[in-house]
């Protein structure tokens, strides 16, 4: 009953048959107008006002964030009029429901998606199953529109445990990305190529605020980037509006935010000489490299010609750059995780994975790739390239992090010597990618810990921990600030 009446208020127009001259004023009387206005009665207010945005600039942000990603799909993926095919329409039942569903999908702003996938299943190339998923699951997955019916409650709960372990574990967090560094100088191909870039127009002060405002016009340090390049990496990007902007306070507070916007920059400084290196290259490599970012040579050279414009005329370009950074400074999104990770509903137990399917997907298919196309002994140079340019990194954030976790006096390593060590810092940045889940689960007996909830996410860790640990040892890791700080724990012990 009370779904019912929110239904009726919403979407219709308390009886009056207006429908026909809602896009024609002239054919409305003067004052006549207010009776289109949808009205909502008190007792339905109530029951809408829980999940309405009280603030208007709650309101506004909601509905640009909403039209901006309708714009952008409908740009994209919609159908122009002019592709419409006659045979789409049978593949449509014959009865008002299946034109109407006609219809909604060549409305839809992602209506040439689904047509594809039809065509491709009435073809033969893709089974009904396969059909079905894609539309109905990963599809979804994709626009974030997967889990949209999840309860509100679970869904504020869900949020409000990222929110406190993230403070609770993540802390440090700026020191784990210190590795960024290390792959921004390794995507470069060129290391001399690369610090040479950095120098010029990152170290440089009267270059760098030029290459900065290059960066925030072509959206590559905007805030609102870099915030969702975090969420997703550390959250999930289907949380609340109020639950972000707290989650995004904190990663400022760690100064995560400034260091991820500085390792962008550098990664656009790289990623244009890297562009103009490889464009007045005639090797076969550079080909690949250039074609690998849907750029050519030629349209790189007419941008720096023309002055390194960002305009619509050398979007290619443009595009080609932010997929370089993008690839340099891992950012996992939808596209890249599976499917239930973008469910709101498992948010707490998908926290903080997106980051190892991530670095699989980008810096993991990236040294596959050069690795296939080395010969001979050089097959192993992409690797051990990559190692060598980000385990440093990784070893100086792992030992700052003891040294202030302990107040500059961290025990000895136990039981992590030699390769061990080095073993240590590859899952710490995040090598191992999702297979580090399987690590996980295989270590929790050493830690005391359960297989299954050592790999579910914190929340869920830490709630076993709370029947296998004493009372002070649990609550000492449940405080955050206490719990990044061994020092800090052993003094209350003593």
């Amino acid at each position: 009953k009370e779904a019912h009446a929110i239904y009726d208020a919403v979407v219709e127009n308390e009886g009056i048959a207006l429908d026909a001259f809602e896009n024609d004023d002239t054919l409305m009387a003067p004052r006549f107008g207010p009776m289109r206005e949808r009205k909502i009665k008190p007792d339905v207010y109530a029951l809408l006002r829980p999940y309405l945005i009280n603030d208007l600039n709650g309101a506004l942000t909601y509905y640009a964030m909403a039209a901006t990603k309708r714009a952008a799909a409908q740009k994209m993926f919609s159908v122009h009029p002019a592709s419409i095919k006659r045979e789409w329409r049978e593949y449509y039942p014959d009865t008002p429901e299946g034109e109407q569903e006609y219809y909604n999908d060549l409305n839809s702003p992602t209506g040439r998606i689904k047509f594809h996938l039809l065509d491709a299943l009435h073809s033969g190339r893709i089974d009904q199953e396969t059909h079905d998923r894609v539309r109905g699951v990963i599809l979804e997955s994709y626009f974030g529109r997967l889990g949209a019916d999840v309860d509100p409650g679970w869904k504020r709960f869900s949020s409000l445990m990222v929110i406190y372990q993230n403070v609770r574990v993540l802390g440090f967090a700026t020191l784990s990305s210190l590795v960024d560094a290390g792959q921004v100088l390794w995507r470069a191909h060129d290391l001399k190529a690369a610090i040479g870039a950095i120098n010029n127009e990152v170290i440089s002060k009267s270059s760098r605020e030029d290459l900065k405002n290059m960066a925030r016009l072509m959206g590559v340090i905007q805030d609102d980037v870099t915030d969702h390049v975090l969420n997703d990496q550390i959250t999930s990007h289907f949380m609340g509006l109020s639950a972000r902007k707290w989650n995004e306070r904190f990663f400022r507070a760690i100064l995560l935010t400034q260091w991820t916007n500085s390792v962008r920059v550098a990664g656009l400084a790289v990623g244009k000489d890297f562009l103009q290196r490889h464009a007045n290259s005639n090797t076969a490599e550079s080909a690949r490299y250039l074609r690998e970012l849907g750029v050519s040579a030629e349209q790189i050279n007419l941008w720096f010609e023309a002055g390194q414009p960002i305009n619509d005329q050398f979007e290619s370009v443009v595009a080609a750059l932010h997929t370089f950074v993008d690839e340099a400074v891992v950012r996992p999104d939808a596209t890249i995780r599976p499917a239930w990770g973008s469910d709101p509903t498992y948010m707490l137990f998908f926290h903080l994975k997106s980051y190892l399917w991530g670095f699989y997907e980008q810096m993991g298919r990236g040294i596959a790739a050069e690795v296939r196309n080395a010969e001979g002994a050089k097959k192993a140079l992409p690797i051990a390239s990559f190692l060598a340019l980000t385990l440093p990194f990784a070893a100086a954030g792992y030992e700052i992090r003891r040294q202030l976790s302990w107040w500059m006096n961290p025990p000895k390593h136990q039981g992590k010597e030699g390769l061990d060590y080095y073993f240590e810092l590859a899952q710490r940045a995040g090598y191992m990618g999702p297979f580090q889940l399987m690590l996980d689960g295989y270590d929790a007996e050493t830690y005391g810990q359960f297989g299954l909830t050592a790999i579910a996410g914190p929340t869920v860790d830490q709630f076993s921990d709370f029947f296998t640990q004493d009372l002070d040892t649990f609550l000492m890791h449940a405080t955050p600030g206490l719990s990044q700080f061994g020092a800090a724990r052993a003094w209350l012990r003593e």
